[in-house]
């Protein structure tokens, strides 16, 4: 197909909500359509519509909303996924600190040193090594953090401070790719058995679980989202979904309850999926890859 100049003109909030009644959506209320369309965007807002269109058989879009379409279904569907988010995030967020710690307590322990990770040779892929220094150098030379100027004002070498002080400045990513690079297997076995998960999970799950918090820190969908990186599946999460939904959020709300019970708060996490659940009671399941219930998913 040849390719073309982009020549849509912008529109204004009236225009939009115009826009969407032409095509078939119900809109009761127009001020208050309005207002959310200044909050939302109108481009963000239709990422949710598009699940209310009319498709050809095909799979084309029409542009048509199914009858009865209204723009509180849609709404609701926005503040679901922002509250799937919020839980998501929160309970990766405490998956992420708990694998920093073990990974930096485990790993300075093993080689008895707060400074390992400047040895090259400990790694497998030493493109990755440089990357993780440069990241580091990087995050040290513009902190403001007591601790790095503190380090600074005391120590003229090594360059970056030890490991436990990195641990607090780098993001989740860098760890996992870091913990994915060590070719050391007795290490990594190690610092698996502390996560309480098989270590020939561990590294897949660490970057699927990267990938779905930086989703929901971007505040990306991820209702209804085919996830590009698929994790590899135990047995238990193999079979609580269907095969062909294993990209589906729910891969990864299985993977998150595995690894929350080592921090004993799988409990917590499973509690405030299902009130989400029944709170918002028309979601369907299906489009979160979810085959029956949210109690099924987790017994």
């Amino acid at each position: 197909m040849a390719l073309k100049k982009f020549s849509k003109k912008p529109t204004t909030i009236e225009e939009q909500v115009t826009l969407l009644q032409k095509r078939g959506m119900v809109i009761s209320d127009l001020s208050h359509a309005k207002n959310f369309l200044e909050y939302c965007s109108y481009y963000r807002f239709c990422g949710y519509a598009l699940h209310f269109e009319n498709l050809t058989i095909i799979g084309e879009r029409t542009h048509i909303y199914k009858p009865g379409t209204s723009f509180s279904d849609v709404e609701q569907l926005y503040h679901f996924d922002a509250a799937l988010r919020r839980i998501v995030f929160r309970y990766t967020s405490l998956i992420e600190i708990d694998f920093r710690g073990t990974l930096c307590n485990e790993s300075a322990c093993y080689y008895d040193n707060s400074h390992w990770f400047l040895d090259k040779t400990l790694f497998s892929k030493e493109e990755e090594f440089s990357k993780f220094i440069t990241l580091c150098e990087q995050e040290i030379a513009r902190s403001r953090e007591i601790f790095v100027t503190s380090y600074k004002r005391h120590y003229n070498c090594p360059k970056l401070p030890p490991i436990w002080m990195l641990t607090e400045l780098m993001p989740f990513a860098v760890w996992s790719r870091l913990y994915k690079n060590l070719n050391d297997m007795k290490l990594k076995k190690q610092i698996a058995i502390k996560q309480g998960i098989p270590d020939k999970y561990l590294d897949s799950w660490l970057q699927s679980l990267t990938v779905l918090r930086n989703a929901c820190a971007h505040h990306a969908r991820i209702w209804n989202r085919n996830f590009t990186q698929a994790p590899l599946l135990s047995s238990r999460i193999s079979a609580k979904i269907i095969t062909t939904q294993h990209k589906k959020i729910a891969v990864m709300l299985l993977i998150i309850h595995d690894m929350l019970r080592n921090l004993h708060r799988e409990k917590d996490f499973e509690t405030d999926m299902c009130n989400l659940i029944a709170k918002y009671s028309t979601i369907e399941l299906k489009y979160l890859g979810i085959p029956s219930s949210i109690q099924d998913l987790f017994a």
